[in-house]
Formats: C-alpha cells, sequence, structure tokens
C-alpha cells in the first residue's frame, strides 16, 4: 500500500518547491492534499510557506484550494503531483550547467571533485 508518511512529507516539500517557483495555486493544492498526513510537521519550510501563500492568494482562496484537496486519498494525491511534475518537466527549458555553476540543496556551489 505504501508509506503514507512519506507521501504526506513528499507532497508538502512539493508544495514548498511549487511555492518557491511562482506556482502558489498548485502550491496550495498540494498542501491541501498533504494535510491529513502528521508528517508534514518535519518538512521545515513549510510553517513560513503555508504563511506566504495566504497572503499572496487570499485567505478565501487559498482556503478552498487546500479544502478541494483535502478530501483527496493518497493516491489520488500521489497521482495529482505526478501530473504536475511531468507537467513541470515538460515545460522546464533545456539547459547545462558547468559543475562551478550547479549549487545543491542547501544554496551552495557543488564541487564534482
Amino acid at each position: 500500500a505504501g508509506d503514507d508518511g512519506s507521501v504526506g512529507s513528499a507532497l508538502a516539500s512539493l508544495a514548498v518547491f511549487y511555492s518557491h517557483v511562482d506556482e502558489p495555486e498548485l502550491a496550495a493544492t498540494l498542501y491541501g492534499a498533504s494535510t491529513h498526513h502528521d508528517t508534514i510537521s518535519w518538512v521545515t519550510d513549510l510553517p513560513d510557506t503555508i504563511d506566504q501563500l495566504r497572503a499572496i492568494l487570499g485567505g478565501e482562496v487559498f482556503e478552498e484550494l487546500t479544502a478541494a484537496r483535502a478530501a483527496m486519498d493518497s493516491n489520488d494525491a500521489v497521482h495529482y503531483a505526478r501530473h504536475h511534475i511531468r507537467l513541470s518537466r515538460q515545460q522546464a527549458p533545456e539547459t547545462t550547467l558547468s559543475w562551478s555553476q550547479r549549487v545543491d540543496a542547501t544554496g551552495q556551489r557543488s564541487n564534482p571533485e
């Protein structure tokens, strides 16, 4: 059946990611899909992201978007998330970065050596 805890934190992490790439509606819906999982508290940037989404979208719109996806079961939520990941990958520009241009998750440049 899968690990529901991992699903919740993955959906919440995707919400944080999509808020950072200027997709607030998608971020709010993914957050809504994650809300019935206790493990979302592990996602460190989530509280700030929620505050930012409320400010950007307005409280009423934020609540509507999150409520619409909160009723979704984990399987449907994963399909929804995968669909949007595929769309994002298709829309991403093709770029080739040198090693000095790549950064890791902490914002530090990666070093291949």
